[in-house]
């Protein structure tokens, strides 16, 4: 895994370079200075990923040293190590779980915390040092700590004190902030004031994170006159945080900036200008994946195609922003229905409270598309992970309103109400990994709210296991049950029997018009019940259960299978499995009974997962289904279209 394959991501990147370079460098630390890599980790890892850095960029140059160069640039984005550790740091310290660098490498509470803490915290904060301190002094300063400690055993408060007293001034005030304690760099530019007949410029800014650092400030105008400063960290001491900065230029600026070169790692660059517009970096969606850029947001694109039936061809644009703290944090699509002439939207945003609590995610999505118009905001909160017994958690709660204005749009009007009320939705999900079994729960509560058009009120709880007691070739089980009570329960709030209802449905851009998957096709998206050989009845009730079983393969034919093992189909891999399923739906008085439910057993084939949304194409033949149709045979080939997998 280490040298570069043909083709593939490895084939572009510097690999076995950068992995060569961080491996040397462990001749140094902990090779020669011989510190604790198991009490204080980052003496160690921490150090050889600064020189890893270091020596990409003395080879490769700044930029573009972690990737080969390949044409053209706008389909193949380059990185670099540095951008990359800032990158990483940036989402670790979102994350909620940031523990102090300083931690025992046994005693973080969260095991995920210890390698972006060691690794790229310690990294990112050396650099941080070096521009504040001045990069000559600050390689002097990592030279002499080498020097004077080779062959010896430092801990933490040895290298701190050897590098103050290289650097010739303290900054205790940055290794107190940033490796014995969780704070952060985040400082804002408030305002600006300049005064005409003397030339002075005062600048209110403010430093939140904990970290009160020097700060490189930019003043510019609009004839191309500049002038750069430094903001002394002594500012913001003597006010908590809020400070004024005055000095004079001789011009009037327009435009101020501070850290222009993003050589501090400030948790949100957005209001450090006095522009308030973001800075994007649009590129051409390649289906691969693009490194977010530094104090950018990176604006992914691409021309979008659809057919559906009444409104004909669908031509747009698909976008996907995102920054180096929240990854999608807007996307949709935009366009127009060539047939209807009609202009349709489909966009969602997200975001969370890093001061409040960075696992807590806000939503909120609009649309107007395929004959409904309606919008959803929910808020998803991250329980944490109990780590003494595995389990993670998180609870989301959303507000949703939709409403059906073209049925001639609806790939199963006859399933949806025309809706126009709101409603309001709970979800608790949980996973736990075990030795051998991956084990998923979901339990979902679901009203109306503050409405006379509907009156229900449904509870949903699905659970799943993927067992690998055999070596590749797991096997899925799915338990799921649920009741809807009410006086007006709309049908699309329904159970069914086969798959997904409408408006699980809905979730899918394949399932969501008419006429996209052909009319005449049997087809069912995985969800409710899952019985799929009874695709074809639309069967649907206010109470369900259904058990489901499937063994999937890798392969198209499993590689125990003598001489047909080896078979392989190139692009889109088929790969195969064996399914059985048993479910019943009844109505609100109908009673459940095992004795009573509808089964099928057949065999599946599908692709493997295609471009970067992980599309999946799925054909299920069921086989045997009981009971079957009147004058029908159990035993019958029948074929059911699908996107995604089954559960």
């Amino acid at each position: 895994w280490i040298t570069p394959r043909r083709g593939g991501n490895a084939a572009v990147t510097r690999r076995l370079e950068y992995l060569f370079a961080h491996e040397l460098a462990h001749n140094w630390f902990y090779g020669m200075v011989g510190s604790n890599e198991t009490a204080q980790a980052f003496l160690d890892e921490g150090l050889t990923s600064y020189a890893e850095t270091a020596t990409m960029e003395a080879l490769y140059g700044r930029s573009g040293n972690l990737t080969k160069p390949r044409k053209p640039g706008w389909l193949h984005p380059r990185d670099d190590s540095r951008t990359s550790a800032w990158r990483n740091y940036f989402e670790f310290q979102g994350s909620g779980i940031e523990e102090p660098v300083v931690t025992h490498s046994d005693l973080f509470k969260n095991p995920a915390a210890y390698y972006p803490s060691v690794y790229h915290k310690t990294n990112v904060g050396l650099w941080t040092l070096r521009s504040i301190a001045g990069e000559e002094r600050f390689d002097g300063a990592m030279r002499e700590y080498f020097t004077t400690w080779r062959f010896h055993h430092p801990y933490a408060e040895d290298f701190f004190a050897s590098m103050n007293h290289a650097l010739g001034a303290s900054y205790d005030w940055f290794w107190r902030g940033w490796f014995l304690r969780t704070d952060a760099i985040d400082v804002k530019l408030r305002s600006l004031r300049f005064t005409p007949d003397s030339g002075n410029v005062e600048l209110r800014i403010r430093s939140r994170g904990g970290i009160d650092p020097p700060v490189p400030v930019l003043l510019r105008d609009g004839s191309g006159h500049k002038a750069m400063r430094v903001i002394p960290r002594e500012t913001f001491l003597s006010a908590a945080g809020e400070g004024i900065y005055r000095t004079s230029v001789p011009f009037r600026p327009t435009y101020v900036e501070l850290d222009p070169d993003f050589t501090l790692p400030d948790i949100d660059w957005s209001d450090n200008r006095t522009s308030g517009w973001p800075r994007f970096q649009w590129m051409l969606d390649s289906w691969r994946a693009s490194p977010r850029p530094i104090g950018r947001t990176l604006a992914l694109w691409r021309p979008d195609l659809w057919y559906q039936a009444h409104g004909g061809v669908e031509a747009g644009i698909a976008f996907d922003a995102s920054t180096v703290r929240w990854e999608h944090a807007l996307g949709g699509t935009v366009g127009v229905e060539t047939k209807e002439g009609r202009l349709f939207g489909d966009l969602e945003a997200r975001t969370r409270s890093v001061q409040a609590d960075p696992r807590r995610i806000l939503r909120a999505r609009g649309y107007d598309t395929d004959g409904h118009r309606g919008y959803r905001v929910s808020v998803a909160q991250d329980l944490g992970s109990k780590i003494e017994r595995g389990f993670r958690s998180s609870l989301s709660l959303a507000v949703d309103e939709d409403w059906l204005y073209d049925r001639e749009d609806a790939r199963r009007p006859a399933d949806w109400s025309n809706g126009g009320f709101a409603n309001l939705e709970a979800l608790l999900s949980s996973t736990r990994k075990f030795h051998r079994v991956r084990w998923t729960g979901a339990l979902r509560l679901r009203t109306d709210l503050l409405t006379r058009s509907a009156s229900y009120g449904s509870i949903l709880g699905t659970t799943t296991a993927e067992v690998t007691v055999i070596p590749k070739l797991p096997i899925q089980l799915r338990l799921v049950a649920g009741r809807v009570q009410g006086d007006a329960i709309p049908p699309e709030e329904r159970f069914y029997l086969a798959g997904a209802g409408p408006r699980g449905e809905w979730a899918s851009r394949w399932f969501r018009s008419r006429g996209t998957i052909p009319t005449r096709w049997t087809a069912a998206l995985g969800g409710d019940g899952n019985v799929r050989a009874f695709a074809d009845t639309v069967r649907s009730g206010a109470k369900l259960m259904a058990m489901n079983v499937e063994i999937r393969s890798g392969r198209l034919v499993p590689s125990w299978v003598p001489l047909f093992g080896a078979l392989k189909i190139p692009v889109i891999e088929p790969r195969s499995s064996l399914f059985a399923d048993a479910g019943q739906v009844t109505s609100q008085y109908g009673s459940l009974s095992l004795w009573d439910m509808a089964a099928d057993f057949g065999v599946g084939l599908r692709t493997k997962p295609l471009f970067r949304n992980h599309l999946v194409l799925r054909t299920d033949l069921p086989l045997w289904r009981t009971p079957p149709e009147l004058g029908e045979r159990p035993w019958k080939l029948r074929a059911v279209f699908s996107v995604g997998e089954a559960f």
